[in-house]
């Protein structure tokens, strides 16, 4: 009877240790994409940013008012400012249920803040 016991506590045991074994599988994976997809968001804020500033001189370069320039580059910055939390806020919305809770930032600024903790971290690994 007493071995019975024993068996059955080992299967709960190792049931759990697999448990826990998988969740910390999952984590460090959704951890390296989450990563990888910031890392791509920022390279295209980058871009468009580049772009933004193509735009801005070229615009200098026609026959245009002052106040007009303004305006279109005001509308420019708006609409990256609307691109860069909409892309957060999709990327939020379609983070992993289980692994939500765990996101440290809600906005574009603490996501790449937490980017820059995600590159340091793995800077020092390599170290």
């Amino acid at each position: 009877m007493e071995n019975a016991l024993w068996f059955f506590f080992g299967i709960i045991v190792a049931n759990l240790i697999s448990r826990l074994a998988s969740f910390v599988r999952g984590y460090v994976m959704v951890r390296q994409v989450e990563a990888d997809c910031l890392s791509l968001l920022n390279s295209a804020a980058h871009d468009m940013s580049f772009v933004k500033n193509m735009r801005k001189n070229a615009l200098e370069g026609l026959v245009l008012t002052a106040n007009q320039i303004k305006i279109q580059n005001n509308l420019d910055e708006y609409s990256f400012k609307t691109w860069k939390q909409l892309a957060i806020n999709n990327f939020i919305a379609n983070y992993p249920d289980k692994f939500r809770r765990l996101l440290s930032f809600n906005d574009w600024d603490g996501a790449m803040k937490h980017l820059q903790l995600l590159k340091e971290e793995r800077n020092k690994q390599k170290s």
